[in-house]
């Protein structure tokens, strides 16, 4: 195949409890196994997280508290403790298909991409009835850069990045309190 290089998954918590282990676990379930994982609590108790979170005993698994309630904060809190060549972010309410480390690997090596967007299916579900069920899928790269100055087409979690490219200079504005995300595509693309 080729070298195996470590992924660095950034979950970030804050108070979505009832998804917070489906998260963790869709990120320890990946077909691609040299993953360590950053969980960067953001405002819960510990005794709150030790409880709801069996898998902190995994010695893939990192935990990181921060106080400041900043979504912002929390995403660039991660980056700068993650050791992985690639990194991918994750909430605490997203999920990944099985292979999305694996495939991601696979055409970064094949187009020699740093930035990897996949597309996703968005659901909510209300107790047992999973509704609003949609794909999307990634624009044509012809006009990626005008198209995310537009609108931020990439969520969080469909997105890996080579670390090297993240630096000091292009973290994210920690007084923002939403779009951060989007404000880190636009600096690395």
């Amino acid at each position: 195949m080729f070298d195996k290089p470590l992924v660095s998954v950034i979950i970030r918590i804050h108070d979505r409890t009832i998804y917070m282990n489906e998260a963790i676990n869709c990120a320890l379930n990946q077909t691609f196994k040299n993953i360590e994982i950053l969980i960067i609590n953001n405002g819960l108790s510990l005794d709150i997280i030790t409880n709801l979170i069996p898998q902190l005993q995994n010695e893939k698994i990192k935990l990181i508290t921060i106080s400041n309630n900043s979504r912002a904060l929390a995403l660039n809190t991660g980056i700068m403790h993650a050791r992985g060549e690639f990194i991918i972010f994750l909430d605490d309410d997203d999920l990944l298909h099985p292979k999305m480390i694996e495939l991601s690997l696979v055409a970064s090596r094949n187009f020699q991409a740093d930035l990897i967007a996949v597309g996703y299916r968005f659901f909510r579900t209300y107790i047992d009835i999973t509704a609003d069920l949609r794909d999307f899928n990634c624009p044509k790269a012809t006009n990626i850069l005008q198209t995310l100055i537009d609108r931020n087409i990439f969520p969080i979690n469909t997105v890996m990045v080579r670390m090297n490219k993240i630096t000091k200079n292009n973290l994210v504005d920690e007084n923002l309190e939403c779009c951060e995300d989007w404000e880190l595509w636009l600096k690395l693309i």
